[in-house]
């Protein structure tokens, strides 16, 4: 369980995350159609053992998202459906090995890390673009979703190194 200290760090996070994406990376349009979608870094720094309390951070931060962009929800749901897959998909990739959701030391390396950080832009980038689009996917829409979730992970790769951001939220 997070404590208030804790909570107000993470609620600072989650409005400059907002700030940031809204702001900056809104208005970054790459050959006029490539755009970066960096605020789901909120989701992989979140503690491991805080379950329902990332999935509302991250309802709430796609709902504000989704305010400024006026997209109806759209990115609500796909941060909420990326904090629900993210445990799975580390427990998949063995950074988790319990029922405690304690995080492997032995086990976090940084490849394969950033491998599963990649497959859940991915999949958040896919929930984005699909639902965006709603008429099926052909070439441009996978050409704008693969290139959006490699400048995505780069973004958020630096965030990391900038941040100096220990892997596995706080633990190494």
């Amino acid at each position: 369980m997070l404590d208030l200290k804790s909570h107000l760090k993470y609620i600072l996070i989650a409005i400059l995350t907002i700030l940031v994406q809204v702001l900056i990376f809104n208005n970054v349009k790459l050959f006029d159609w490539l755009n970066p979608l960096v605020y789901s870094f909120f989701v992989f720094i979140f503690p491991i053992r805080n379950r329902s309390t990332i999935l509302i951070y991250a309802f709430l931060i796609g709902l504000s998202i989704d305010y400024f962009t006026s997209t109806q929800g759209l990115n609500a749901f796909a941060l909420t459906f990326l904090a629900f897959v993210r445990e799975p998909i580390w427990r998949w990739f063995g950074f988790i090995r319990d029922e405690n959701n304690i995080v492997s030391k032995g086990h976090v390396s940084v490849i394969p890390y950033f491998f599963s950080i990649f497959l859940m832009i991915l999949i958040h980038h896919i929930l984005i673009f699909g639902i965006e689009r709603a008429r099926g996917f052909d070439m441009d829409l996978i050409l704008k979703t693969l290139l959006s979730s490699v400048v995505s992970f780069v973004v958020i790769v630096l965030f990391y190194i900038i941040f100096r951001v220990k892997l596995i939220n706080g633990e190494e």
